[in-house]
């Protein structure tokens, strides 16, 4: 019991040596103007906040600098710049003199003799154009009836065009209603597909579209002529059918269709088409299927009608044809191509090589 006693009172000695040393310590610090801070946190504690502050105040100091030297490289650049603008002045224009200026007015003036050189248009057409170049986007008519001109006119060489009533009509519905081209369809514009459209647009006007025709869906319309009720287009985008059966079809059939020098089939059956079948029909050289019975066509049946190698099905019947047939068509029936010719008022209708009944 002694001995434990002893070892206690030394445990004791030595926790108030330990306490004495703090206390030393705390008022050593108070001197040393800590003011007491020790109290609050530990050496470790105080070691990491200090850390922490010290790598804050570097990163604010990097940023600093780095700012620093951006703006510094700015104005240096601005400065160099400034320098090089002021450092060479523009050349002044050069003067012409008298006899340039007049060669210029002269260039620029338009000529009045009769003598001027006259371009005559080419039958090779162009299969890109650039609308943007040639003012189809125009709001003022008068640019855009220019160059839509300017392009169909390649297609009518000999012709005063547009001259036809039906032909103005569709050429003022082009300039005037139409919104094709539109920007977004530049990639897909081409003159052969600008006369496909003025072609299916006079088509309408001559059989009379706007007053009898009973669906007329799209037609005359700002969509593409592919999408026009009835027509049908091939990859290239170019007609190649057009069918109007029992449509309310009236007026007559315009010598422009022989243009779509790509159509297949034609197919206007059953409608009130009068006059005659054009003689440019002998363009249409792919034409497979062309029906035009019950129709109230009129006059001979022409004989370019027996020179399209490629007519498979002919369909004339319920008409009023007259006359003698044309020794083509003979020919063409005999190479295996039906041709219905009956009820019309046909003097030499063959039934064995045509269908007269």
């Amino acid at each position: 019991m002694v001995g434990d006693d002893k070892d206690n009172v030394k445990v004791d000695d030595f926790v108030d040596d330990i306490i004495e040393d703090n206390a030393i310590a705390v008022d050593s610090d108070e001197q040393n103007g800590w003011k007491g801070g020790h109290r609050f946190c530990e050496k470790r504690r105080c070691f990491y906040i200090s850390s922490a502050l010290c790598f804050l105040i570097g990163i604010v100091v990097a940023v600093v600098i780095f700012i620093s030297i951006q703006q510094a490289e700015e104005l240096s650049t601005s400065t160099t710049l400034n320098s090089s603008m002021t450092a060479v002045p523009s050349p002044p224009p050069e003067a012409i003199t008298e006899e340039e200026e007049n060669q210029i007015r002269a260039t620029l003036a338009p000529s009045n003799s009769a003598t001027s050189t006259i371009l005559e248009p080419t039958t090779t057409t162009t299969t890109t154009i650039d609308p943007t170049s040639i003012n189809l986007f125009s709001q003022n008519n008068s640019p855009r009836r220019d160059s839509v001109a300017s392009i169909l006119k390649v297609f009518f060489p000999s012709d005063e065009f547009p001259s036809s009533p039906f032909q103005i009509q569709a050429m003022d519905w082009l300039v005037e209603k139409d919104s094709w081209p539109s920007p977004f369809s530049v990639k897909d514009f081409s003159s052969t597909m600008l006369l496909e459209r003025y072609v299916a647009t006079l088509f309408y006007f001559a059989t009379k579209g706007e007053e009898n025709w009973k669906e007329v869906k799209y037609w005359t319309s700002s969509e593409s002529v592919c999408d026009w009720e009835g027509i049908q287009c091939d990859f290239d985008r170019q007609i190649i059918s057009i069918e109007a059966y029992d449509r309310g079809i009236s007026g007559v059939i315009p010598t422009e269709v022989g243009k779509l020098t790509n159509l297949e089939s034609l197919s206007l059956e059953r409608n009130q088409v009068s006059g005659t079948i054009p003689t440019n029909f002998k363009m249409l050289t792919d034409l497979r299927l062309c029906n035009l019975s019950y129709n109230s066509l009129s006059g001979k049946i022409p004989s370019e009608l027996g020179t399209l190698n490629q007519l498979k099905d002919l369909e004339l019947s319920h008409n009023d044809f007259s006359g003698t047939l044309p020794a083509t068509l003979e020919d063409l029936a005999i190479s295996g191509t039906h041709i219905r010719l009956g009820r019309n008022n046909l003097t030499d209708c063959d039934p064995s090589i045509f269908i007269c009944n």
